[in-house]
C-alpha cells in the first residue's frame, strides 16, 4: 500500500481524496503506520505550496505538485529540490492536453506566418490569469513561432472546469484546436496514476508528458 500525504483541501484536494478512498494501491497516509512507499502529493495554493516542498525535503520522499501561478523562486527551489528527490510538477493531469501540446507543436511549424489567438476559460474562482496550462501552451507555440506571436484572451465565469482554444488565422481560411475538461475528476485521475509511477524513478525533475504520454500510456 502506497500511503499518499496531501497538500491542497480545494475542490482539486477532495476530488484526489475521492479517487484515492477506492484505490486498492493507495490511500491518505495515516500518522504511525507503515507504508511500502509514501508519496507527497500537492494542488495547493502557492502560500502553503513552500510546505509541501519542505516537507518532502525533509522526509526524502517523492512530490507531485500540480499548484499553479507559483513564483521563479518556487519553481528554482523545486528543480534543486529534484536534485535529491523525484518531482513530477503539471500545470494540467489531463492526458488530452498532453496530446494538444504535441499537436500544436506540429501546427505551428507547418503555419508559420498565421495569426495565433488562444482563448483559456476557467470558473469564476481561479485566480492565476492567465491560467498555468494557458502559459505552457503558449510557450509551446512560442518555441516554433516566437517570443510575442500569441495572444491570450482569458475568460473567468460559472464552474467551468477549463477551456483552452487556439485559433490560426491565416489568408480567408481558419484552424481550430480546441480542449474541453468536462470536469476536473480528469486531473485528478492524472495526478492519481503517476504515484504508482513516480516512486521507481530516480531523483529528478520530470513533467507529465515525460511520464505519461511518452509511454504511450493513455489515462481512461
Amino acid at each position: 500500500m502506497i500511503g499518499i500525504i496531501l497538500f491542497g483541501h480545494g475542490k482539486m484536494g477532495r476530488e484526489i481524496t475521492g479517487i484515492i478512498e477506492t484505490s486498492t494501491k493507495m490511500e491518505i497516509a495515516e500518522e504511525g503506520k507503515n507504508y511500502e512507499k509514501m508519496v507527497v502529493i500537492d494542488f495547493s495554493h502557492p502560500i502553503r505550496h513552500d510546505e509541501a516542498v519542505s516537507f518532502a525535503e525533509k522526509s526524502g520522499l517523492p512530490l507531485i505538485c500540480g499548484t499553479t501561478g507559483l513564483s521563479g523562486e518556487q519553481f528554482e527551489r523545486m528543480r534543486e529540490l529534484a536534485k535529491q528527490v523525484p518531482l513530477l510538477y503539471s500545470s494540467n493531469f489531463s492526458y488530452g492536453i498532453s496530446v494538444i501540446k504535441k499537436l500544436l507543436r506540429e501546427s505551428a511549424e507547418l503555419l508559420k506566418g498565421w495569426d495565433t489567438e488562444m482563448v483559456e476559460t476557467h470558473h469564476n474562482q481561479k485566480k492565476d490569469m492567465p491560467s498555468g496550462t494557458a502559459k505552457t501552451l503558449t510557450k509551446v507555440l512560442e518555441d516554433v513561432q516566437g517570443a510575442g506571436a500569441v495572444n491570450v484572451h482569458s475568460l473567468r465565469g460559472g464552474t467551468v472546469a477549463g477551456v483552452h482554444q487556439v485559433q490560426f488565422f491565416g489568408a480567408d481560411e481558419i484552424i481550430e484546436i480546441k480542449h474541453t475538461a468536462i470536469s476536473r475528476r480528469i486531473f485528478a485521475e492524472g495526478a492519481c496514476m503517476t504515484v504508482e509511477k513516480i516512486i521507481k524513478f530516480e531523483p529528478g525533475f520530470y513533467s507529465f508528458d515525460e511520464i505519461v504520454t511518452e509511454s504511450k500510456d493513455i489515462v481512461n
